[in-house]
């Protein structure tokens, strides 16, 4: 742990940016379809530093006898160096690495690429749960804390025919099915021989976990046809499907070789994906917003586009009102893939903007719409040009986004209503540095996270600390220093919320890859398998380790989660 030391030779100038809220901006029709694969391969980088990130050389707050291989802090990490030398690396985290003087206990509960599980915090016993899908089932926590209910989807054919089966599977605190409700059979056209997908579904809810929407869409002959459903979670059971159209196949555009047949042979399209559907649904439950994209690919290298957006009116008990298309949303797909709502009143999103095809030098673009659909403008990040964001997370109260660049060290902090904000970088050497005026709002803030709650847990490379009053931030050195090719871990940076100052940072006792603060208001830090804090090769499982908000010191961490996947903490 850093104990708070400030550098007094560095300084952040926190710079405001945007200001021209009141008029909406005019987008053009975008072509840029070597994007795509840019922002796929900036998501990529991203995913990669988060589950195989790196680390500083420099001892966390935790007595270093829990470790098979302590390291002097003034020596750097050695590499690891293949068994069959002879010369031993270091071996795994103990199931529970507790210091002198932590009394914590409870229950760890996660979710890794195939279930939910869970560790008991005083015995280190292992609790499995029933199998979920990560990134497409809606593991959802009970107000009371008295368990979770998953809206669970499961795949099969009947007669040939593809099936999704959805269920509300009820988990009790101890992770026990308590019970499981039928409440829909989406049935798809028979699958391809290739294996591409035909049927592909989407659940979000309002804030209070009562009401929310089902959308599922099919591959056809004319397109992907996109329908919704109310979901009752209390009642468990659905409403009556709402068909809201077919998204059809884009029109191939003009790069496409000059040939009338190539224009109307289907063995042209090399490859259909359909981006989609997705769906948002406001804190309130009143409004939801869905879309999705169709992308082909051509045998001539270029990929064709298509989008459709609509939204819909919910009644106060859920039920599904007039739908209507939401052609501003429509416009920012697929390029606009971080989508959520940043306030009651404003759906937001985050797009990247290429100065041209060749290029891999992106500026970024907050946006939005207000609940009828309408556009509210958008605002370019200034002066700051890089490949990556994290995922943000959104202060719903205050109408706020903090948006983290992990390698960057770049923090934003946007009003949504305003379109105006403030950008500072930190230097990858500061402990601390001072920030600007307060801001972002009075109100206590609410947290959100971006996404549908298909795959919003609360756990990326941001998150809110549980009083309100400060950001936690995974950083990341900009070069490679180590032999898994993977920048080093710069720790936890700690920034206070209302002025952007560094208030502190935290060393990182393994290879760090999500946070996640819960409802305890502890600090959960997920570490990934395989590689240490220094981004080195080294023969451990999976972790999470427990930080105390107030200083950063270590209260437990959990070892041998597993060999795949960092574990993905969830609230309880």
């Amino acid at each position: 742990m850093t104990d708070g030391r400030r550098d007094q030779g560095f300084s952040v100038t926190p710079q405001r940016i945007g200001g021209d809220a009141g008029r909406p901006a005019r987008r053009g029709r975008w072509t840029r379809r070597i994007g795509v694969a840019l922002v796929a391969i900036a998501g990529l980088a991203i995913v990669a530093v988060g589950w195989f990130g790196p680390r500083i050389d420099q001892r966390p707050s935790l007595d270093t006898s829990f470790f098979a291989t302590p390291v002097p802090l003034s020596t750097p990490s050695p590499r690891s160096t293949p068994s069959s030398t002879g010369i031993p690396g270091p071996t795994d985290l103990p199931r529970l690495t507790r210091p002198a003087g932590s009394t914590i206990s409870g229950t760890l509960i996660y979710l890794d690429e195939a279930a939910m599980r869970g560790v008991d915090l005083t015995s280190g016993a292992a609790i499995e749960g029933p199998p979920t899908g990560m990134g497409r089932d809606a593991v959802i926590a009970d107000p009371n804390d008295s368990g979770w209910t998953c809206v669970c989807f499961a795949d099969g054919l009947v007669d040939g025919y593809a099936l999704v089966d959805v269920r509300l599977v009820q988990i009790g605190s101890d992770l026990a099915t308590l019970g499981s409700t039928p409440i829909g059979h989406l049935v798809g056209p028979r699958p391809s021989a290739d294996g591409s997908q035909v049927i592909s579904t989407d659940v979000d809810l309002s804030d209070d976990h009562r009401h929310g929407v089902l959308a599922w869409a099919t591959r056809g002959t004319a397109g992907w046809k996109v329908t919704i459903e109310p979901l009752d979670v209390v009642g468990g059971n659905t409403g009556a499907a709402v068909e809201l159209g077919t998204v059809a196949p884009p029109v191939p555009g003009p790069s496409v070789a000059p040939s009338a047949a190539a224009l109307i042979d289907p063995a042209f399209v090399q490859d259909q994906y359909f981006d989609g559907p997705h769906v948002r649904v406001d804190p309130t439950g009143r409004v939801a917003f869905v879309w999705g994209t169709i992308q082909e690919s051509r045998a001539d290298g270029g990929t064709d586009l298509r989008a459709v957006a609509w939204r819909v009116a919910l009644a106060a008990d859920g039920s599904v009102g007039e739908a209507r298309n939401a052609p501003e949303l429509a416009a920012t797909q697929p390029l606009c893939g971080t989508v959520g709502f940043a306030a009651a009143d404003r759906l937001a999103w985050l797009c990247p903007h290429f100065p041209d095809a060749t290029s891999a030098e992106v500026t970024w673009t907050v946006g939005g719409l207000d609940l009828e659909g309408r556009s509210i403008g958008e605002m370019r990040l200034a002066d700051y040009t890089s490949c990556c964001f994290t995922d943000p997370i959104f202060d719903t109260a205050n109408g706020v986004i903090y948006l983290w660049a992990a390698t960057d060290l770049v923090a934003a902090r946007i009003d949504i209503h305003r379109l105006t904000g403030e950008v500072v970088r930190f230097d990858p050497a500061a402990q601390a540095a001072p920030g600007g005026p307060a801001e972002g709002g009075t109100l206590p803030p609410v947290w959100r996270m971006p996404g549908s709650v298909s795959g919003r847990y609360g756990a990326g490379q941001i998150a809110g600390s549980a009083d309100g009053s400060a950001i936690y931030a995974l950083g990341f050195a900009p070069q490679v220093t180590s032999d898994r090719g993977m920048p080093p871990s710069l720790g936890v940076f700690v920034i206070d919320r209302s002025t952007l100052a560094l208030l502190r940072r935290w060393a990182p006792a393994a290879d760090y890859t999500g946070i996640a603060v819960l409802r305890d208001g502890l600090v959960y830090a997920s570490g990934s398998p395989s590689v240490n804090f220094s981004g080195q090769t080294t023969p451990v499982q999976a972790s999470v380790t427990i930080h105390r908000p107030a200083d950063g010191a270590i209260l437990l961490r959990v070892g041998q989660l597993g060999t795949s996947l960092p574990p993905l903490v969830i609230a309880r």
